[in-house]
């Protein structure tokens, strides 16, 4: 689907198998939404292409030739050694792995679509293989981040954020699409909280399409018009696709709630989590049900603990900060209600166990790696001392907030 790929536009979405009736000729198609825009269907029994039209806005091709199958290509968007570029959809594509839903009745596809794109440029002279890290060769802006202050941005990308800011194109948005597969046209659409507010659909036999949000809601919309039909509060958020199934002649419709997945650090302000957390639970509804019940409300999140007396220079604490950039905030992101521990609120005993839990393997078994095939003992130390004064400077802004 993407000859030449080199913007992360995977195409390992769900496929969906169906008998469709395309100009006047009946087909077994397959069909799938991938990262890439184009919704592709293809007969399943030659591998012939059908049609592939657009559910999200693209710039990376203009259309597909349904003979070759191969995409009009941007020339200009496939090499970004030579300076940034801004590419649509991002690397979050126009669908994730969230699952679409397809009613056999009225042949409409239900897709929980992201619109958005990405700047990416390729900083390096050639790459060198970095154990430990992610050595994409490449460095990219998408979500959120294309809304930061440019100062703030890599200087290469500042004038090409500058420009996309002002057009308009740098807010990413998450919506539920009605989209046709015969006509390739939207039929209606309802937007979510966010690019991250994107959970898996259930369609229905009772015209009913279902879908949970991140602000810890199931929702069911008329499959034919879009209507929100009902919404139920149900606490936590929701990123899997409901499912339905009968017992003893009841329907059910159920359904996994938390929040993960996505490769995301910290959930959004509006999400369920930050009021009433992220136990997991399986949901389950039926017509005449009781009420839902609300997880309770979390309590506040705990206190950053005061760190250790800083003992290293300010070069050393700068070389902790850029040691960390490359090794460590992958995974770390110092942030609230974040996935990976807050390396801002380390308690004394890991402090005092610093080198032995990043060199050597402490907590391998929860899953730390042991880095001394990347960093010696110095650098650890001044990661070490990065860290301290993140968490002195956080420590001190708390302590200010209990004055005020």
């Amino acid at each position: 689907e993407v000859p030449r790929e080199s913007w992360d536009y995977t195409a390992t979405q769900p496929m969906i198998l169906a008998d469709l009736t395309l100009d006047g000729t009946p087909h077994k198609v397959l069909m799938q939404a991938p990262k890439d825009g184009f919704f592709y269907i293809l007969d399943r029994e030659t591998g012939k292409l059908l049609s592939a039209n657009k559910y999200v806005p693209v710039n990376w091709a203009s259309h597909v030739d349904l003979e070759t199958g191969r995409p009009a290509i941007n020339e200009s968007l496939v090499d970004y050694s030579k300076g940034p570029v801004f590419v649509v959809p991002s690397g979050m594509g126009g669908h994730a792995w969230n699952p679409m839903a397809y009613d056999p009745r009225t042949e409409i596809v239900y897709i929980p679509a992201i619109e958005g794109g990405a700047i990416t440029y390729d900083p390096t002279d050639g790459h060198t293989y970095r154990p430990k890290q992610a050595n994409s060769g490449n460095s990219t802006l998408f979500g959120d981040s294309l809304l930061m202050d440019p100062k703030r941005a890599p200087a290469p990308m500042r004038p090409l954020l500058e420009k996309i800011q002002a057009s308009g194109e740098a807010k990413s948005r998450a919506a539920l699409k009605a989209f046709d597969p015969k006509t390739g046209k939207v039929l209606w659409e309802q937007e979510g909280s966010g690019w991250w507010d994107r959970g898996g659909v259930l369609a229905t036999a009772g015209d009913l399409v279902f879908q949970g949000t991140d602000t810890g809601h199931l929702r069911a919309f008329d499959s034919k018009t879009g209507q929100l039909v009902k919404d139920i509060e149900v606490g936590t958020s929701i990123i899997a696709a409901p499912m339905t199934y009968t017992v003893d002649g009841v329907q059910y419709v159920a359904v996994m709630a938390a929040w993960g997945g996505g490769g995301w650090f910290a959930p959004h302000d509006t999400s369920a989590v930050i009021k009433y957390g992220n136990e997991g639970r399986i949901l389950a509804f039926k017509l005449g049900g009781g009420e839902t019940p609300l997880p309770p409300l979390v309590s506040a999140i705990g206190p950053i603990p005061k760190p250790p007396a800083q003992t290293a220079s300010a070069e050393t604490i700068r070389e902790g900060a850029q040691l960390f950039a490359r090794n460590c905030s992958l995974c770390h992101a110092n942030v609230d209600y974040g996935l990976t521990p807050d390396l801002r609120r380390m308690p004394p005993e890991i402090h005092a166990s610093f080198k032995a839990i990043v060199l050597h393997g402490a907590l391998r078994p929860r899953g730390m790696p042991q880095w001394d095939d990347v960093l010696n003992d110095a650098q650890a130390d001044a990661i070490h001392a990065y860290l301290i004064d993140l968490a002195q400077r956080a420590y001190d802004a708390q302590e200010r907030a209990k004055g005020d």
